[in-house]
């Protein structure tokens, strides 16, 4: 097994009460695989907020892994290392 921190930013984390995680994964694991243990952990309010209808990643987001975005790397297949840090930030609204 291996640790990731997650850090919830924003209204992710005032809606879903919680700011910081330290989620256990398999070695190997991906993205998609924490996006998936997330939802798993924190239940339905996190899937409504985190996954479309579709069960994919919605694109009001911007993940970063250990400070780089997500999309600038692998997507949601870049694999993950023992003590990554995980920042899911709401982009701003405007208008």
């Amino acid at each position: 097994f291996m640790y990731v921190k997650v850090k919830l930013l924003g209204i992710l984390a005032d809606k879903l009460k919680v700011q910081d995680l330290n989620v256990e994964l398999d070695k190997g694991a991906t993205l998609r695989d924490l996006i998936v243990k997330l939802v798993d952990t924190l239940g339905e309010k996190a899937r409504a907020l985190l996954l479309d209808e579709k069960g994919h990643l919605r694109k009001l987001y911007n993940v970063l892994i250990n400070g780089l975005e997500h999309e600038a790397l692998n997507g949601l297949d870049t694999a993950l290392s023992e003590g990554d840090t995980v920042s899911i930030i709401p982009l701003a609204g405007g208008g």
